[in-house]
């Protein structure tokens, strides 16, 4: 008996401008794919969503934000509300704390 593999490749960006105190815009993207196994991998298709929105920053202390988002993809538009963040920013709590070489720019 063979046994089916399995795979998916995925990858996601985000750019958040923050234009006043505790305001900021977001913009997305995420792409990915899946398949049965290597020998199939040509014939994938890749689906690509995105998307924007407005978050803002509940606990400035620890950075926590709340937010909606509006999202397209190849079949749906979608509306979210978001608390948090998938994407970790740790320079960011030792920023507020105020310790010397914490941001990745600080060299």
């Amino acid at each position: 008996m063979r046994r089916a593999s399995s795979a998916k490749s995925g990858r996601k960006a985000e750019l958040r401008w923050q234009f006043w105190t505790r305001f900021s815009l977001v913009g997305f993207v995420g792409g990915g794919a899946a398949w049965n196994d290597f020998e199939r991998f040509h014939g994938t298709q890749t689906i690509v969503t995105g998307g924007v929105g407005f978050r803002y920053e509940l606990a400035r202390k620890y950075g926590i934000h709340m937010g909606l988002d509006v999202a397209f993809g190849p079949d749906t538009t979608a509306v979210y509300v978001q608390v948090g963040s998938a994407w970790a920013r740790p320079w960011e709590a030792a920023e507020k704390a105020h310790l010397p070489g914490s941001h990745p720019l600080d060299g």
